[in-house]
């Protein structure tokens, strides 16, 4: 079995017409590019067995630049790439061997045939290894189906052998004036496949797609990967199958957190510095806060970092992924809570010996104020209810293993769901469209950055309650930023320079007799 670990991106390219029905060509001009995010999950395991849950599975992230040569001819260039597993991170701005990081250096080319690629080639003179060049090949290919696509919702077609696996069904599921959506599904008992995705209707450009797949070798081993791609300024978290443990039932709360007090610009921006922090070989930008409720926070995003040398800039391109607001367990006395964004490079260069040298980043950093509403959900006789509020919805129906509630509201809408006092209730999330029922729940849930609505959300509620009360907690964020401030985040070297020099950037004068080892008293031995 072959592990295909460097996938790096993707488009959706199709030559086609029909003299009936609209299609999707790939006619943007030479020299047209664009970037896109990924993340890929390579799990190993045994047939009839749940998938290895542990650090041995291996994790992929990159970001990719993609250039129109001409209709043929694709140039492939890896701008930054990061790969852990068990618990080692290798990549461009860490330990890669020589051939894996000059072949990412140089590039690659792309042959389409027919809108597909047919052949994938080193743009160097680097020796790659065939299995990487064949990985690459195979992971383009699965999600550039090799049949004329028509802007028609419920058109079909089924490919015979789409990237290993025979009778692929391509379902275009929803069309909007300027996006199609496409379904894939293949079941063989070798190897199979689940998968969405998103294409410009006018230039054809791949904008969004998760695909995973399974594959079982004839010793019994198998293999499940998810790749999810995105350009690389979409708004949302991008991921594969994040998780480190096997799936189960998750205690469902009998109470929601209070709504209020909500943060206030004070307690979101208390201080003017962060911090400066690294992991896995790339910077973080954390910030604290003086509020508790992480719910209430609302939604922070970073933009424009710059790094400095003392007073000067320095040229580093760096890009803002979406932030995170955790429990701030790096210091013990400090605020409640803290946000941090990690940082990658755009260009092939490395920023960390920069990060190292540098004494701070700035950046600016607005925020989004959380505006939290609840619904209520009774079921009727039957066991259904349904609320609609605001502009978001939640429906409850019966299931075998006791309910299943989606909820559904604007985009970048989160929830979150309690049962009434006394009712013990196990829960699992999915996206709203769910995937075939082999994938597990985080699987399900990278679906979501391709499907038409991604704030919808799958919730299988395991229960022998025979009619609990829901409760549905909405938070949503307005369309424009309540407050801005630039904030200066300090490396350790900057903190050092900090302490010693004053507010007008002058030394610290320290008092001599200070640093004297005071003289023992006259009577002393």
């Amino acid at each position: 079995m072959r592990h295909l670990t460097l996938g790096l991106s993707t488009i959706f390219a199709m030559l086609a017409s029909a003299a009936m029905a609209e299609t999707v060509a790939f006619t943007p001009e030479p020299g047209d590019t664009r970037k896109w995010r990924m993340e890929m999950s390579v799990r190993p395991g045994r047939e009839g067995e749940p998938p290895d849950y542990s650090y041995a599975t291996q994790r992929i992230s990159s970001l990719t630049r993609m250039e129109v040569v001409d209709a043929q001819t694709l140039h492939i260039l890896p701008l930054w790439f990061q790969t852990v597993v068990a618990g080692e991170t290798y990549g461009t701005q860490g330990p890669l061997p020589d051939k894996m990081r000059q072949a990412m250096a140089e590039g690659f080319e792309a042959t389409l045939n027919g809108g597909v690629i047919a052949e994938v080639t080193p743009h160097g003179t680097t020796d790659v290894p065939q299995e990487m060049m064949t990985g690459l090949s195979q992971q383009f290919g699965a999600v550039l189906p090799p049949a004329r696509l028509e802007a028609e919702a419920g058109w079909s077609t089924v490919i015979e052998d789409f990237s290993g696996v025979p009778d692929v069904t391509v379902t275009v599921t929803h069309v909007t004036q300027d996006s199609v959506f496409l379904r894939y599904s293949g079941e063989d008992a070798a190897f199979r496949l689940a998968g969405l995705a998103v294409v410009d209707r006018e230039e054809g450009w791949l904008r969004r797609v998760v695909m995973t797949t399974d594959q079982t070798a004839e010793d019994g081993t198998t293999l499940r990967t998810t790749l999810a791609m995105a350009p690389q300024d979409y708004p949302f978290p991008i991921h594969a199958d994040y998780t480190y443990e096997r799936p189960d039932w998750q205690p469902v709360p009998d109470s929601l957190s209070a709504m209020t007090p909500l943060p206030t610009e004070a307690d979101i921006f208390a201080h003017d510095q962060g911090r400066v922090r690294l992991e896995a070989d790339l910077p973080t930008l954390d910030f604290t806060h003086l509020h508790e409720n992480m719910a209430n926070t609302g939604r922070l995003v970073l933009s424009d970092p710059q790094a400095f040398r003392g007073k000067a800039p320095v040229e580093m391109p760096m890009l803002a992924l979406p932030s995170i607001t955790l429990p701030n367990y790096h210091e013990e006395d400090g605020d409640p809570t803290f946000t941090s964004t990690m940082l990658i490079p755009t260009e092939q260069t490395q920023i960390l010996p920069d990060v190292l040298d540098a004494t701070g980043i700035r950046a600016t950093v607005a925020w989004y104020p959380a505006a939290p509403f609840t619904m209520t959900l009774t079921p009727d006789e039957t066991g259904h209810a349904e609320v609609t509020k605001n502009g978001a919805t939640a429906r409850l129906s019966p299931t075998e293993e006791g309910f299943e509630l989606i909820v559904s509201g604007r985009e970048g809408d989160d929830f979150m769901w309690a049962v009434d006092k006394g009712t013990e209730a196990g829960s699992m999330i999915y996206a709203a469209d769910r995937g075939p029922d082999w994938l597990v729940p985080a699987e399900s849930l990278a679906r979501r950055i391709a499907a038409p609505q991604y704030s919808s959300v799958r919730v299988a509620l395991k229960t022998e309650a025979p009619a609990p009360t829901l409760s549905v907690r909405v938070i949503r964020h307005p369309d424009t930023p309540a407050a801005t401030r630039e904030i200066t985040f300090l490396t350790d070297q900057g903190r050092l320079r900090e302490e010693a020099h004053d507010k007008d950037g002058r030394p610290v004068l320290r008092d001599p007799s200070q640093d004297r080892t005071p003289s023992p008293p006259a009577d002393s031995p």
